[in-house]
């Protein structure tokens, strides 16, 4: 079986933000307007919200005479994630150009803790994702969607040991390493950024991806990289996941059949009234 292929973080990723500790499962959105890469000693932010607000302005880059107008905002399910991010340059360079990038971006995200049976020893766990979203750019603009899996110990996000995960073909697919009936704790993050690298008046990019970013399939693989077909997951959130990947909460379930039902009754009623 192929594995995915894990990605250089990027300027707009690397140290990103402070790891925090938390006591339990979460979700999370961040969005910001960012000036420089975040390790960068003169980083700045013209926004940066959390909890779902989102980052809607205008700034100045700083030392010129270039306004970058920025728009981003996410919000996060466990296993369902949205991000949309876009940006648009106005200015010019009558007072110098600058000398770095500008970065704005959509970050949500769920921390869960899983324990997995069906097997024994070690294992991997694949979180398949199916992305819907669109990216498009003018000028100095560029555009992506990225995904990242940060591991947890001892409630600390560990961003030094983070791999980011590349959107491909509308999918994305997650590799975790985990010990069978024990548990384990990580981060999925997925992003939307829009960035301005080349200081030209008119310059855009736009990523939405706020139709959803959906986890659709799980497989577990055993230590001989054989597929575990029986295999169970408990979480933290109580979150379902199954091999379809979220499985829909029992009173969801019990909404649609009763929607079917109901559809069916006036139908058969309709079809009796025609007779």
């Amino acid at each position: 079986m192929l594995r995915p292929k894990a990605l250089p973080l990027g300027l707009g990723l690397v140290l990103l933000f402070s790891p925090l500790i938390h006591a339990g499962p979460i979700l999370e959105t961040l969005n910001y307007a960012r000036f420089y890469s975040a390790s960068d000693p003169n980083v700045s932010y013209a926004c940066q919200n959390t909890n779902g607000v989102a980052c809607n302005g205008a700034a100045l880059a700083p030392g010129t005479n270039w306004t970058v107008n920025y728009f981003a905002q996410g919000t996060a399910g466990f296993g369902v994630l949205h991000d949309q991010a876009s940006v648009f340059l106005t200015g010019d360079n009558s007072l110098g150009a600058f000398p770095s990038f500008e970065s704005t971006g959509a970050r949500s995200g769920y921390q869960d803790t899983y324990t997995i049976a069906g097997g024994t020893g070690s294992g991997t766990i694949d979180f398949a994702f199916q992305v819907t979203g669109t990216t498009a750019s003018v000028g100095g603009g560029s555009a992506g969607a990225l995904f990242q899996y940060v591991p947890v110990v001892n409630g600390r996000e560990q961003f030094g040991q983070a791999v980011g995960y590349g959107v491909i073909n509308g999918s994305a697919t997650i590799p975790v390493s985990f010990t069978f009936n024990q548990p384990t704790t990580f981060t999925i993050y997925f992003y939307a950024l829009a960035q301005i690298s080349v200081w030209s008046s008119g310059s855009s990019a736009t990523a939405d991806f706020s139709h959803t970013a959906i986890l659709d399939q799980i497989v577990v693989l055993d230590s001989q990289n054989q597929v575990v077909p029986d295999f169970t997951i408990a979480s933290a959130s109580g979150t379902s996941y199954g091999p379809q990947g979220v499985v829909p909460e029992p009173a969801s379930v019990v909404l649609l059949a009763s929607s079917i039902l109901v559809l069916w009754f006036i139908r058969i009623g309709k079809f009796l009234l025609v007779s």
